[in-house]
């Protein structure tokens, strides 16, 4: 029986990815490195800061 978690997934995709670069267990990202991917930074009542990234994603920022 296999079961991958939220933060298994988001640190998975992470490990895949060969445009952001981040410890494991951090899923998030700073405003630098939104940027410097392509990404676009969002505000949201409640949630704070996130990038939005090419692919439809979105990432908490630091």
């Amino acid at each position: 029986m296999s079961a991958v978690g939220a933060v298994g997934a988001v640190s998975a995709e992470a490990a895949s990815s060969p445009n952001i670069t981040r410890a494991a267990s951090s899923p998030n990202i700073t405003r630098a490195e939104c940027t410097a991917v392509g990404g676009q930074i969002t505000s949201s009542p409640y949630a704070g800061y996130g990038c939005t990234l090419s692919d439809g994603t979105t990432e908490p920022i630091t």
